[in-house]
Order: C-alpha cells, then sequence, then structure tokens
C-alpha cells in the first residue's frame, strides 16, 4: 500500500486531485500512510477535501462503497 501511494504521488502532475472509494467509511490506513522519502505522513502531502468527498458520496447512485475520499496534491509536496 505504501508503494502504491508513493507511485501515484510520483506520477501525478502537481495539484492532482485523487479519488478514492473504501469498504471502510473513514479508510483508517489514511492516518498512517507515509510517503517521500523523509516518511512524511500521507496528510502532509495531499489535502483531504472532506467536505467534497462527503456531498459526493450522498450523490452516489450505485452504493457499493461505504468510503470516499477526495485528496489533493499539496502545491509543495515533496516527490
Amino acid at each position: 500500500l505504501l508503494e502504491e501511494w508513493q507511485a501515484i504521488i510520483d506520477r501525478a502532475a502537481p495539484a492532482a486531485r485523487i479519488l478514492l472509494r473504501s469498504a471502510h467509511a473513514k479508510p483508517p490506513f489514511l492516518d498512517w500512510i507515509t510517503v517521500a522519502p523523509e516518511g512524511k505522513p500521507l496528510a502532509e502531502v495531499v489535502e483531504f477535501e472532506t467536505a467534497l468527498a462527503d456531498h459526493l458520496q450522498q450523490a452516489d447512485r450505485v452504493h457499493t462503497y461505504a468510503g470516499f475520499v477526495v485528496a489533493q496534491l499539496k502545491q509543495h509536496a515533496a516527490r
């Protein structure tokens, strides 16, 4: 999982938006993922757009996943 997140960040365009669906309403792994050579917490590299994700989750017509996460890569994110 750490390698997958690092690959996303390494290949993403500046200020890219990341969408994630999960079986968990609030995926716990987002709190312990670290990225970049310094091992930064994910929350230091992306900004979680919780209000937008909650709105989109309510508008979801499929309702397959309990969780919907939207995160935007911060402009100064180290790669």
